[in-house]
């Protein structure tokens, strides 16, 4: 009879050809690196190991050897009813000089050819629709070995390449793949990906004990169907609230304080999206004596299949304060730091009943020392099922 099975298990090393593909032709056409291109291999390190070797006596391959993605067999599958999970290691190698010495290692090559690689497979990983969820490839777990041709360890085996190189090594990365952006595949029962995402991801501030603040938006998150958000900036007290103002991302935005009455102040950034971030900021005598110094914030979204209807998520805020402004509190648990503090909220996007779309409004604050004053980080989220 006729096979009966309708879930097959993906090829994962031809998802990561292709990504290391685009990895090669995104850094070789920088003008700032000098990468001409990145090679890409699987299997286990042996294999590779001699693969590399029986190159080098090519002519025609053996310039083109390095710098190197090498993904290590055997990776770890999950294989469900709905969803393909995989963990696996992967080596970034690259050429140095056989007489350099680690200083010239972390001055040369590591900044100059494998952090980009690293950063560009991370980004491009990232971006891919191939996996499931938002900002997974940000937890890039990394470990840099220098002179990793000689005498690096790797399990019981050694990297035993007659070469000098330098690498970076990626351990247990985790990804669900999309079934659906696989052409062999069968889509899950209940598809869905992000939409629209915006939030502030990091802002830094400046300007204590002067008569000027200066908040610097220094990057945002957006996944954005159409046209890009536009923010505006109020800025508020007991009293009175400003009107909006356009502000720009990657622009210094000053707020001369000389003429303000003595008090605390609000200045909230506000996204088109209805995304915010709120932060306060204290006068006295026409100066500054307290502020929010700086937030950094990141979240984390599984939309795996079996997680239907509940899918989790994970919103990491960070701030520190200026002056004399502390944190008190984050989601109302106290916190007993003395300046920079660290809060991780956890929930879910419910899609009961199977809805076309999901729209929330995720919002996480931690409370100041200053009159109680609440530093507000909104994300704004849409989920969209795929077919």
């Amino acid at each position: 009879m006729p096979r009966t099975y309708d879930n097959e298990p993906f090829l994962i090393p031809n998802i990561f050809r292709e990504i290391v593909d685009t990895v090669s032709d995104n850094l070789s056409t920088d003008t700032d690196l000098s990468i001409d291109q990145v090679s890409f291999k699987h299997g286990s390190w042996l294999k590779i190991q001699a693969q590399l070797i029986e190159e080098a006596k090519s002519e025609s391959h053996k310039n083109i050897r390095f710098p190197l993605i090498a993904m290590i067999h055997r990776y770890k599958e999950g294989y469900e009813l709905n969803d393909n999970t995989f963990t696996a290691d992967f080596i970034i190698f690259a050429r140095r000089d056989k007489t350099a010495r680690v200083k010239e290692s972390y001055e040369g090559n590591f900044p100059n050819v494998l952090n980009p690689i690293y950063a560009e497979f991370r980004q491009v990983c990232c971006d891919s629709s191939y996996f499931r969820g938002y900002n997974h490839s940000k937890n890039f777990p990394k470990m840099d070995i220098v002179d990793a041709g000689e005498a690096a360890q790797y399990g019981n085996v050694r990297y035993e390449i007659p070469e000098h190189l330098d690498a970076v090594v990626i351990k247990d990365l985790s990804y669900t793949v999309i079934k659906s952006s696989c052409s062999a595949l069968q889509a899950c029962l209940h598809d869905y990906d992000i939409e629209q995402l915006n939030y502030i991801a990091e802002a830094n501030i400046s300007g204590l004990n002067t008569d000027s603040l200066t908040i610097n938006i220094n990057e945002d998150d957006v996944v954005e169907t159409g046209i890009a958000p536009t923010y505006t900036i109020t800025i508020s007290s007991s009293a009175a609230t400003t009107s909006p103002v356009d502000f720009t991302l990657d622009t210094p935005f000053v707020i001369n304080v000389a003429g303000y009455q003595n008090g605390v102040y609000t200045a909230n950034v506000i996204s088109s999206s209805t995304a915010e971030l709120e932060l306060c900021f204290t006068v006295a005598g026409g100066r500054i004596t307290a502020f929010t110094k700086v937030i950094r914030t990141s979240l984390i979204l599984d939309l795996g299949c079996l997680n239907w209807p509940d899918y989790p998520f994970s919103i990491i805020h960070s701030i520190d304060g200026g002056g004399t402004l502390l944190p008190t509190a984050f989601e109302g648990e106290e916190v007993e730091s003395t300046g920079f503090y660290e809060g991780e909220k956890e929930g879910d996007l419910n899609a009961d009943d199977a809805p076309d779309e999901v729209e929330e409004l995720l919002t996480v604050a931690m409370t100041n020392n200053q009159s109680d004053t609440v530093t507000t980080q909104k994300i704004f989220i849409k989920i969209q099922k795929q077919y």
